[in-house]
């Protein structure tokens, strides 16, 4: 489940707490605006952290999306 935490400048943080093996790791986290399209893909290597940084000040609402190499898609929406 991604914890999400707005910082200063309508720039969120989005970080991963998930198991990081050779066969189960996140490899994507998408970000959707209110009208379904993608706006940003981040592709995570196994080992790398699962984490980034984004602007969402162009968007009134957006949806996070993560997924993992086992499991179907986590998704949220938010407001700003």
């Amino acid at each position: 489940m991604p914890i999400i935490e707005k910082l200063e400048n309508w720039f969120i943080k989005i970080q991963v707490n998930h198991p990081d093996e050779e066969s189960h790791f996140v490899w994507n986290i998408w970000i959707y605006d209110e009208y379904w399209d993608l706006v940003h893909e981040e592709f995570i290597k196994p080992w790398d952290p699962a984490y980034l940084e984004f602007d969402v000040s162009d968007l009134d609402e957006y949806e996070i999306r993560v997924q993992c190499s086992l499991h179907w898609t986590f998704g949220k929406k938010f407001e700003n």
